[in-house]
């Protein structure tokens, strides 16, 4: 098992930087932050090591720690940004940010579930929430200081796009967690993650389109009543 193991950290496609990235993690005093940061470049084999907190308190102890960091990513970018309406309005927002996390975490979980299932997966619900949640948990911690520096006037964009690719990379660290946990071929595991992607997409455009449609309605119908008087 001790092998395999060492055989799937080499294999990630970001071997090279686990190392050096692993090092800075190790400085933070924060237990979950080296598991998250392991689990970003190995997530099964950090799964199996934390696999005990495959349970409600453990997940979401994990998504409200993830939610605390996204706050104060948030709140270190309004500064940046000198902000004070931001600043103001995040200080008032540091028990949202967790609430909203761990309500996601646990629906988004439950819907690539429901697809796993459909396509004869065979692993636990809570199993997969505790994957999922530690490569997010990774995904924030190493995109954390991006994400602040990206609030940088006329250079920021370069540090979104260095998000972009992290945020990216934990779709892969999600298809490898769905292939492996429910056992599934290569175009299910794919699949099961792409499909509920795709209807988030579908769902987000047709509110956006029904959003538009209703300005633009509305924007006639004041233009003739104008045009009534």
């Amino acid at each position: 098992m001790a092998g395999a193991k060492k055989n799937e950290g080499s294999a990630s496609p970001l071997a090279s930087l686990e190392a050096p990235v692993m090092g800075i993690v190790s400085a933070i005093p924060l237990g979950q932050a080296k598991i998250w940061a392991s689990a970003y470049f190995n997530p099964m084999a950090a799964f199996e090591a934390n696999k005990k907190q495959a349970n409600f308190t453990g997940v979401a102890t994990h998504l409200c720690l993830i939610g605390i960091l996204a706050w104060l990513v948030a709140f270190l970018s309004s500064i940046l940004q000198f902000s004070m309406s931001a600043v103001m309005a995040l200080l008032f927002m540091v028990i949202i940010y967790p609430i909203i996390v761990i309500v996601g975490g646990f629906l988004g979980s439950g819907v690539t579930y429901v697809f796993a299932k459909l396509f004869g997966g065979k692993g636990s619900y809570m199993e997969q929430t505790l994957a999922f949640a530690l490569i997010t948990g990774g995904a924030t911690l190493l995109g954390a200081p991006f994400n602040v520096l990206a609030a940088i006037p006329l250079i920021g964009f370069l540090f979104s796009l260095v998000v972009i690719l992290i945020n990216i990379y934990n779709i892969y660290n999600m298809y490898v967690v769905v292939k492996r946990m429910h056992q599934l071929s290569t175009l299910r595991a794919i699949l099961v993650i792409l499909i509920p992607m795709l209807i988030l997409v579908a769902v987000i455009i047709l509110f956006v389109a029904m959003f538009t449609a209703a300005l633009v309605g509305s924007g006639l119908v004041a233009s003739n009543a104008m045009g009534g008087y």
